[in-house]
């Protein structure tokens, strides 16, 4: 677990993770491995923030807001359980694909906190073909 204070925005604690009641002091939770996401992240909520490389859906914690960039089924844990999955939307041009951001170019680019409820309509099936093609006759 990492944590990122308010001043300096840049500084990094690691360490074991904290005890539960500790994790429940924390309201605000950045789940990215890029510096630069999480610190724009604070300046935008203008107070500290917990900030993780990894986010299991067992860790999640009702009440809590997550903020990053999610894929579907874990946004979907994290609505499930009962706290906010904010996501980090940006435009990004192609040219910057690939490349670390700092919160700067993030501000620049106009970025936003956008708060999804994403909930799973259908189970996972195997077999399923969304697209199935015509079936030939013989």
């Amino acid at each position: 677990m990492i944590l990122l204070p308010l001043d300096p925005p840049t500084a990094r604690l690691s360490g074991p993770p904290p005890a539960p009641a500790e994790a429940q002091a924390w309201q605000d939770c950045v789940v990215t491995r890029h510096p630069g996401a999480a610190e724009w992240v604070q300046r935008r909520l203008g107070r500290a923030v917990q900030v993780v490389d990894h986010l299991h859906p067992h860790e999640i914690r009702p009440g809590t807001h997550y903020h990053g960039v999610f894929p579907l089924n874990l946004a979907a844990d994290i609505c499930r359980a009962g706290a906010q999955c904010w996501a980090i939307s940006v435009q990004l041009p192609p040219a910057l694909r690939g490349h670390e951001l700092s919160a700067e170019q993030l501000e620049a680019l106009d970025a936003r906190l956008v708060r999804y409820q994403v909930d799973e309509v259908a189970g996972a099936d195997p077999d399923f073909n969304p697209n199935p093609s015509p079936v030939q006759p013989d």
